[in-house]
């Protein structure tokens, strides 16, 4: 049985091939091996001298001398390994290599193409971006970026040396020396003959990934490699001698307008974007704080944000990367947003993300559109609450629902937080249906349960009881939440004037209203009977010494801040707004009433402040349902069902190659 088919290809080499032939003979030595030498029209006598170092070589004329690729797919039919190796004749494998790479495909069944690490003679790594002048030539100069790297194969030898992971990052390019599985190049077509030299080996590299087959450098393979180092002189002639090739594989690939990424590290993990406007605390935060922190150990994670903010504080505290955006802003700013868009885009396409996953309105407009542009595989949008579906002027709500039906064409999918939002998506128009998926916010319920026994408690989180008096003689009703119009404390505050008893209301959290509500509490006289707490870091110790939780949005998505209430054992009073009436049920959870009425409002607390039993009931009634339908891990799991489901979907399955466990034929 055949393990390997080397295809060798000469081409004026005489000068190497003898080396190249004694170095192959000692690696096929360990491994059932047949060597095609494909001998391609050479003026010398390259073929002669490959058989005399190597015997058992099978010559293969190819008189025509019409390209490499032509001549390699001329190879690769007549070979009956299960893998081939397409070997430049000017190439010198170190003992060990080849079969590393055996080995390495054996046990990773989805790996279809495997690359060694290539060296100068002097064990410099080749095509690294520093080695070269530092005044490049004047066609190389003229060049995009992006087309400079494909073109010179270039990667930072420095930052190899520090973490292999980085590879999934850079345009590393396989070539020289790959060992591909028969069947994925049989599959994808093999080489493109109308790149008859040049890209073809870059270009199988991308049609493979394209189709759903996976490219591994492997680093602890080494292969000499040529013994010219590419300068930028001899990189314009190779240009502008092989420039229909070149052109040709820019525009089969849209080099033009987007680069894709098909390099992955080994044992390197998909690469996620949580992309978020602020980082202020809020529900979308602690939503893409919990993601950040349970998805990390599959995927390798990074938070995108506005600068500061107790976000990035947590997540650097959990070890999570995290990168500050300045020009990152929630209000409409032409210029900054334009910038942080083109800012996006190309550090998208530097960081070769696999998912871009954006929350909150305007971190998902210029999040999908700057993945878009980037050639982001998967484009993720969580929707936190329609922002045309609250109280805004209609034309400012229609020119938002406008950008949100475009930038639904550029995603993947779209996360619905709640059924309502899923509804509104439907009839706005915004996408399809097969694009919209429901995954309900979760939250982790090991803080809250500690906070629900008789432990005792920071004493300043009692700043209610103690303000009423006596204990015992006053209850404690408590909101948690920005100060903002979407909360409508102005409401709350009218219902609280009508609570009659000694009860004290919490309002826990900071916004541009503070310093509104404080005055209308002094102008009422509701010093005394109204808290305002600012941003707490122990919430579940509030929620602990509250008795009843109270939410007056004008409008919400699903709101973290009820299930944290009711995974706390709290009744709760709320508005029937967004996905509220889908958490909090109504008699058995707690009451809903209608947003902007505070007499409504006033009479539910006025309920449950009064009947003991009936908020005992309520309280475990939500704290079961909590813990049963809003927990972090249903949410965690869902999420990661989309993103494996995201990325399958990416690339086209090799289905009819044996890359995912199946069998390969001898």
């Amino acid at each position: 049985m055949v393990q390997v088919s080397v295809v060798l290809l000469t081409w004026n080499s005489s000068r190497h091939i003898g080396a190249a032939m004694d170095a192959l003979s000692r690696e096929i030595a360990r491994l059932p091996a047949e060597v095609l030498v494909i001998d391609n029209g050479s003026a010398d006598d390259s073929a002669a001298i490959a058989a005399a170092h190597l015997p058992q070589a099978r010559i293969v004329r190819n008189p025509t001398n019409r390209g490499v690729a032509r001549a390699r797919n001329q190879g690769a039919r007549l070979a009956r390994g299960r893998y081939v190796l397409f070997l430049d004749s000017d190439t010198e494998m170190q003992p060990g290599s080849l079969e590393a790479m055996v080995r390495f495909l054996d046990t990773h069944p989805t790996a279809a193409v495997v690359g060694p690490r290539l060296v100068y003679p002097d064990g410099v790594f080749q095509y690294s971006a520093r080695r070269f002048p530092t005044v490049p030539g004047k066609l190389l100069r003229l060049l995009p970026l992006a087309w400079r790297r494909t073109l010179t194969r270039a990667v930072s030898e420095e930052m190899l040396d520090a973490d292999w992971s980085v590879l999934q990052r850079v345009d590393y390019v396989i070539g020289a020396c790959q060992l591909v599985r028969r069947e994925v190049f049989e599959a994808v077509g093999g080489l493109d003959d109308r790149m008859f030299y040049g890209p073809e080996d870059v270009d199988l590299c991308l049609r493979v990934w394209q189709a759903g087959g996976e490219v591994y450098y492997l680093p602890e393979a080494v292969v000499v490699h040529g013994e010219q180092r590419l300068t930028h002189r001899r990189l314009s002639l190779l240009t502008l001698r092989h420039g229909a090739a070149l052109a040709h594989y820019f525009w089969k690939h849209r080099y033009f307008w987007r680069r894709p990424a098909f390099v992955r590290a080994r044992s390197g993990r998909p690469r996620v974007l949580e992309l978020i406007t602020l980082s202020e605390w809020g529900g979308a935060q602690a939503c893409v704080f919990t993601l950040a922190r349970g998805l990390r150990q599959d995927y390798d994670v990074t938070v995108a944000c506005a600068p500061g903010g107790p976000l990035v504080a947590r997540l650097r505290a959990e070890g999570i990367a995290v990168v500050e955006i300045p020009t990152l802003v929630r209000a409409p700013s032409p210029f900054a947003d334009l910038r942080t868009l083109l800012w996006l885009a190309a550090w998208m396409r530097r960081e070769r993300f696999h998912i871009v996953h954006c929350h909150s309105t305007k971190a998902g407009l210029l999040g999908r559109f700057a993945a878009r542009l980037a050639g982001v595989p998967a484009i993720l949008f969580t929707v936190h609450g329609w922002p045309f579906a609250g109280w805004w002027h209609p034309v400012h709500r229609a020119v938002v629902a406008l950008a949100e039906r475009a930038a639904a064409r550029l995603s993947t999918a779209m996360i619905c937080v709640c059924v309502h939002d899923h509804r509104v998506a439907l009839q706005m128009r915004i996408a399809p249906p097969d694009r919209l998926v429901v995954i309900p916010n979760g939250v982790d319920p090991a803080p809250f349960l500690a906070a629900s026994d008789d432990s005792p408690a920071d004493p300043d989180a009692d700043v209610g009881q103690e303000a009423a008096g006596p204990a015992g003689r006053a209850l404690t009703a408590v909101a948690v939440g920005r100060l903002t119009e979407q909360k409508d404390p102005g409401t709350l505050l009218d219902a609280w004037r009508r609570v009659g008893g000694p009860h004290v209301l919490l309002l826990v959290g900071d916004g541009p209203l503070r310093a509104d509500l404080e005055a209308r509490c002094r102008a009422a006289g509701l010093a005394g009977r109204v808290v305002l707490t600012g941003v707490r870091d122990d919430v579940p110790a509030v929620l602990r010494r509250a008795d009843v939780f109270v939410l007056a949005s004008r409008w919400e998505g699903l709101p973290l801040a009820i299930i944290e209430a009711m995974m706390s054992g709290l009744p709760i009073v709320a508005t029937t707004v967004g996905g509220v009436p889908e958490v909090v049920v109504e008699g058995e959870t707690g009451l809903l009433v209608s947003p902007q009425d505070p007499e409504a409002l006033a009479r539910a607390l006025e309920r449950l402040l009064g009947d003991g039993a009936l908020r005992h009931r309520m309280g475990a009634a939500g704290r079961q349902r909590a813990l049963r339908e809003f927990a972090a891990d249903r949410m965690l799991r869902q999420t990661a069902m989309l993103y494996a489901r995201v990325l399958d979907a990416s690339r086209r399955p090799l289905s009819r190659v044996g890359v995912a466990g199946r069998a390969h034929r001898s």
